[in-house]
């Protein structure tokens, strides 16, 4: 999460937990990715770019999210 953080993402968390001090997946949609940038199309792709930085066991992230809007 830190290295979308560093590109000025906003990571939410949704299903985490902190265990024994580390951050845990509790199960569910966990975090989310946003971008602000100045056209959706933009801020879609970067936020996917750090959607595919974030890496724990199981992980998986959805790429079809705003596909619509984008292919207006």
């Amino acid at each position: 999460m830190d290295a979308a953080e560093n590109l000025g993402l906003t990571v939410f968390h949704a299903g985490t937990t902190l265990k024994d001090d580390t951050l845990v997946s509790n199960g569910g949609r966990v975090l989310a990715v946003m971008a602000m940038e100045s056209d959706f199309e933009t801020a879609a792709s970067v936020a996917q770019k750090g959607a595919a930085m974030i890496k724990f066991e199981g992980a998986f992230y959805r790429k079809d999210i705003g596909f619509r809007v984008v292919s207006r």
